[in-house]
């Protein structure tokens, strides 16, 4: 693979041999010593890395190649074919290692590209932004109101599905704030998250940008009240808001809490109430005119130990 070339010494100690490629450098190879420096580096290898001649020797070869397990000095290393990935690319390569040992019983690790793997290209960078039709095109497509507001919540962008939703237009929110939307009654608590909200780190941005959950009624064009569930993030002083129409949900939460209240009165007109257990399980779940029968508090713990010594045998 490669012709050692030793250099005459001009001290006692050797001097560090100069590696040659005998075969064209079409092939990635490398070879390290065992202090981790890169002694030699082909052309091919160098495109690769995307490094100079020079740069081989001022990184040390951890640093370049990164193996699939922890790799610190090239003793790690045993021969062998290893998967790789090299300064600069995603994909992974695979590489040939043999150790050379010189007449100097100094030894160095020689690698050799055999093929890649496992290719994972990099998406080409798009070379014009996205417009802001093609934004606008993309929020659309959502069954969900979006909007965009600036830091003093003056609306600057809505989708299609807030005027469907809504009943409002571009034209409608020219002169509206984001807070003028919602119910009277919840702005003050849409003022107060806000507030929290702007306290939040400002400097954190993409993955850790923080965002804001939460639930306003707002009034629609159609004398109807919909209930939205909000997820807010900020980037920019824009503050970019998502929003799903919950009132379907309400009213079934609305209409449950109402049929419970009156599973409770019933029973507690009748002095019965209802119970639940699961076989093979201690715990029991009591309605709370149970308790009331029982005369005991609602922190009290039924069990089945607990109730047959509330229970008389005979029963």
């Amino acid at each position: 693979m490669f012709s050692l070339i030793r250099k005459k010494p001009e001290a006692v100690q050797p001097q560090t041999p100069a590696f040659t490629a005998t075969l064209n450098d079409d092939v990635a190879r490398i070879a390290v010593a065992e202090n981790g420096q890169i002694v030699f580096a082909s052309e091919a290898f160098l495109n690769l890395s995307h490094l100079s001649p020079n740069d081989t020797h001022n990184h040390n070869f951890a640093e370049i190649i990164k193996f699939d397990h922890a790799v610190n000095i090239p003793a790690d290393i045993n021969e062998g074919t290893h998967h790789v990935r090299i300064n600069g690319y995603n994909e992974a390569f695979q590489f040939h290692f043999n150790w050379l040992t010189t007449p100097d019983a100094r030894r160095y690790l020689i690698g050799s590209y055999t093929k890649e793997i496992g290719a994972s290209k990099q998406p080409e960078k798009l070379t014009e932004p996205v417009s802001k039709d093609q934004i606008e095109q993309l929020l659309n497509l959502s069954h969900d109101i979006a909007l965009i507001s600036d830091a003093w919540g003056n609306i600057r962008h809505i989708n299609d599905a807030f005027t469907k939703k809504l009943g409002l237009t571009a034209k409608d929110i020219t002169q509206k704030n984001f807070v003028d939307l919602f119910d009277a009654e919840d702005r003050p608590h849409i003022r107060n998250t806000f507030q929290s909200f702007m306290l939040e780190d400002s400097n954190k941005q993409g993955i850790n940008a923080p965002v804001i959950d939460f639930e306003g009624r707002i009034a629609a064009k159609k004398d109807e009240t919909l209930w939205i569930r909000w997820r807010i993030t900020e980037k920019d002083g824009l503050f970019y808001a998502a929003g799903q129409d919950v009132t379907g949900i309400k009213a079934q939460e609305k209409a449950l809490a109402r049929h419970e209240k009156q599973l409770l009165q019933a029973e507690s007109l009748g002095r019965m109430g209802h119970w639940r257990w699961v076989l093979d399980e201690d715990e029991i779940e009591w309605s709370q005119e149970i308790y009331r029968i029982f005369g005991v508090e609602e922190d009290f713990e039924p069990t089945l130990q607990s109730m047959n010594k509330m229970v008389h045998r005979a029963d």
